[in-house]
């Protein structure tokens, strides 16, 4: 359509699309997965649908409604078309609620239908599409994890939590993440996303289904080495700690002065060893000596011993000698008597 002013100076112009009767109901966005059980009043912007006519062209300006499979859990919800002041920009999305059950509890499933009703037809017929949704309690207990074991000084980590409500069940989505502290100064605070699914963490995410990470850089590691702990309470009634561990690895610098004085440890142990063997060697010799000059003194008193025999023997072999020559003298007298 093109505007113009009476005298013809035209104003400007502007596109219409006309749409069909809607046909089709698609879904776009599942925003939340588990919505919280019992709460008997709507959770909203559960997810987002779109309606089409046979054309594939958006339909706009209805309400979808929402019926549930399991009446316990979830039954019924509504969907609005996402408001904008020009009706021209809508392209026919429209975002859904759920309501829960009073009385509903965590663990529950329902599949739920979102539809219209088909206007070319008598009777009860409906453009239908369908979601499932599970029902969860409130975040009571959670266990911390650490995308790596052992980080370099200051390289970037990840965070995260993964969650259970009383039950011992996924809880419902959108729940802030916990708060959690460092014993060692960090590289920046931590910041936990809110629990979807189950899971928080320190990365960025976005809140729709299937949930995305667009940055896992939030969060640095300590710049000094050792063991740092991240540390957290629960939800329980009596909170309890939780904690994660990791460890910061010694850069090259101390990797390198570590690695030489492990090497001078071991030359002085290999010297003390060295020592030790030529102070043994020392004592060997010493108790050999000692030996060799028990020896020699034990052959010197033996030749003695020999000596002082020989010279006992001569003794005695000369005045055997001599007893022998009186003797002779004697048996010679008495001859030269008994001749006479």
């Amino acid at each position: 359509m093109t505007f113009t002013t009476a005298s013809g100076v035209a104003l400007g112009t502007k596109t219409f699309t006309f749409h069909g009767a809607p046909t089709t109901l698609t879904n776009v966005i599942q925003y939340k997965n588990y919505i919280q059980a019992n709460k008997g009043s709507a959770e909203t912007s559960v997810i987002a649908i779109k309606v089409t006519d046979a054309g594939g062209r958006a339909v706009i300006g209805y309400t979808p409604e929402i019926v549930g499979s399991n009446a316990a859990a979830a039954s019924t919800g509504s969907c609005a078309d996402v408001s904008t002041s020009d009706a021209s920009t809508r392209d026919g999305t429209y975002v859904c609620s759920v309501t829960t059950t009073a009385g509903s509890t965590s663990g529950m499933t329902s599949t739920m239908t979102a539809r219209l009703d088909d206007p070319e037809t008598t009777g009860t017929q409906y453009f239908t599409s369908t979601f499932t949704v599970t029902l969860g309690g409130a975040v009571s207990t959670f266990v911390l994890t650490t995308d790596k074991a052992t980080y370099e000084p200051g390289e970037w980590m990840v965070i995260t939590a993964t969650a259970k409500d009383s039950s011992g069940n996924t809880p419902y989505d959108g729940q802030a993440g916990p708060t959690l502290s460092a014993n060692k100064s960090l590289g920046s605070s931590i910041t936990m996303n809110a629990f979807y699914d189950g899971v928080s963490t320190s990365q960025t995410r976005s809140a729709t289904a299937p949930r995305t990470y667009t940055n896992s850089q939030n969060l640095s590691a300590p710049a000094t080495s050792g063991v740092f702990r991240i540390n957290g309470l629960d939800a329980q009634t009596t909170p309890a700690n939780v904690s994660v561990s990791a460890t910061v690895s010694d850069d090259a610098a101390s990797a390198a002065a570590a690695a030489a004085t492990d090497a001078a440890l071991e030359a002085i142990d290999a010297a003390n060893a060295a020592t030790d063997a030529a102070n043994l060697a020392a004592e060997a010799a010493d108790a050999a000596t000692v030996a060799a000059e028990e020896a020699r003194d034990a052959a010197d008193a033996a030749t003695a011993a020999v000596e002082a025999l020989a010279t006992e023997v001569a003794t005695l072999m000369a005045a055997l000698k001599a007893q022998i020559t009186t003797l002779a003298n004697t048996v010679a007298k008495i001859a030269k008597k008994v001749k006479a």
